[in-house]
């Protein structure tokens, strides 16, 4: 314990001891560059400079810079000291692996505390490149943000303005009468400069869905307006008596069953395809659900 405490006294002790004297100055700058950073750490530490932020090199500066300072500090307190005599060094090695000469025993914890200051600093320059890296992250998202808000304005400023004109067209075409002729030929050229997106062609989905299972009232209400011609020929026919009476009571029953049936199926069939398009079905200018219903309730 006695000497364990008087190695480490001895220790603390060397770092000052070699900047203390000329000679010791002297050696120290011949040996500067084979010193370990340990001991280049502690001679700036018992100078009260801080270590933690300096790498190797720049301990070796700052060392060479304390020897030219206290080097010349000397020669100003006493000029006629005479000059410090060159003696060549032999090489000293400080390894941390190795005890250094004189029966010095040599502290671990140097190396561990040089250890735990290159790890800080690694932390500092890993937290510096990380705070970078998100700072970017920041901006970039930022200037995203800026610019889909800027293309959202400009999108709504440019649908207030299209819905206007709409709304202007239509009023202006309801005042002049404008033929549906003008119209079509209008909205042809409309459909000609749209440029094709995702969002178009799935309305020309949509509408050709539509149109496609449009195709089957159409049908049948073509069948129902023939059903309705050949009903009004046989009254008309039972009242000029072209025919006999079982043969017109036969066709006029057959005929009312027809209609009855059909007007049915397009009761159903219109009321589904409404509800799915959110839309009315008009037939030759009339809206075929209402005059389906109305008619229904007469037979």
């Amino acid at each position: 314990g006695i000497n364990a405490e008087y190695g480490e006294a001895k220790r603390l002790t060397m770092s000052s001891d070699l900047l203390s004297t000329r000679n010791g100055r002297a050696g120290l700058r011949a040996t500067l560059s084979m010193a370990s950073e340990a001991v280049l750490r502690q001679l700036c530490l018992n100078r009260g400079i801080e270590t933690y932020d300096k790498g190797r090199e720049e301990l070796e500066h700052v060392v060479g810079s304390l020897i030219t300072a206290l080097d010349e500090a000397a020669t100003d307190s006493d000029p006629e000291a005479p000059a410090p005599v060159a003696v060549r060094a032999a090489p000293v090695v400080f390894s941390p692996a190795e005890p250094v000469d004189d029966g010095l025993v040599y502290d671990r914890s140097q190396d561990e505390a040089a250890s735990w200051q290159e790890s800080m600093l690694r932390e500092r320059r890993e937290d510096k490149q990380k705070i970078a890296r998100l700072e970017a992250a920041l901006a970039e998202a930022q200037d995203s943000a800026a610019s889909q808000e800027s293309a959202q304005v400009e999108m709504e400023h440019l649908a207030g303005a299209f819905e206007q004109a709409q709304r202007r067209l239509k009023e202006l075409w309801s005042i002049a009468d404008t033929d549906p002729a003008d119209k079509l030929a209008f909205f042809h050229q409309m459909e000609a400069s749209i440029t094709p997106s995702t969002t178009v062609l799935g309305k020309y989905d949509a509408e050709i869905e539509r149109a496609s299972e449009s195709i089957p009232l159409t049908e049948c209400a073509t069948r129902r307006e023939f059903i309705l011609h050949r009903l009004k020929e046989t009254m008309e026919a039972r009242a000029e008596d072209h025919l006999g009476l079982q043969q017109m009571q036969e066709q006029q029953s057959e005929f009312s069953q027809e209609l009855h049936r059909l007007n049915d199926k397009l009761s159903c069939m219109l009321t589904s395809f409404e509800k799915r398009y959110n839309r009315r079905f008009s037939y030759k200018g009339e809206y075929l659900l209402e005059v389906v219903q109305v008619h229904h309730t007469h037979l």
